[in-house]
């Protein structure tokens, strides 16, 4: 009985031992925390990004290594995605619309567009873009708008001061309300 106590007790020390065998200067612990800490800033950088695909990928790699669920921090980035995707398809029907009402259409000029939404899954939110086009007399004109958004479809836009504009811009990037409004990247654009 003795020797048997002796048998586990030296035996649980060496598997206490091999799990903590170091690699280099560090233990197998220490390295899995470490690998779950740059796979937790991968999933950040993707987020801040709008990379949501890349983002589920990497939750996914860390559930396997955490052994933990992360189903709704998946679901709630698939939302993000599908919501991106829709802002996206808004803005160049935007950008259609503007093309088929100017007198230039070849003269537009996208200066800014931002999404003020409060959350990725909003079906409901504003868009506020700051374009310039050739006139009829042949000059330049700029011009700010502020295009409602409803059910995920275009509705009706309407043209605002540049010190209104300027105002909502910085209301929804002060916001804590409104944490994902975002500028929108103007290389999305299609030609």
């Amino acid at each position: 009985m003795k020797k048997s106590w002796i048998f586990i007790l030296c035996l649980s020390l060496f598997l206490v031992a091999c799990s903590n065998e170091k690699v280099g200067d560090q233990t197998n612990s220490e390295q899995k925390e470490k690998s779950i800490g740059s796979l937790v800033k991968e999933i950040n950088n993707y987020v801040i990004n709008k990379e949501y695909t890349k983002a589920v990928e990497i939750y996914e790699e860390l559930g396997d290594l955490t052994s933990n669920n992360y189903d709704e921090d998946i679901e709630e980035l698939i939302a993000k995605e599908k919501g991106y995707k829709n802002d996206i398809r808004i803005v160049n029907e935007i950008k259609e619309h503007l093309d088929e009402a100017l007198f230039n259409p070849e003269s537009l000029q996208l200066h800014k567009i931002f999404i003020a939404k409060f959350s990725m899954d909003d079906e409901d939110y504003e868009i506020y873009i700051d374009y310039s086009a050739m006139n009829k007399m042949g000059g330049y004109a700029r011009d700010y708008l502020e295009w409602e958004v409803k059910n995920s479809a275009l509705q009706n836009f309407t043209q605002i001061e540049p010190e209104l504009f300027k105002q909502q811009l910085e209301l929804h990037k002060s916001s804590t309300i409104s944490d994902d409004s975002y500028e929108f990247d103007l290389s999305l654009i299609k030609e």
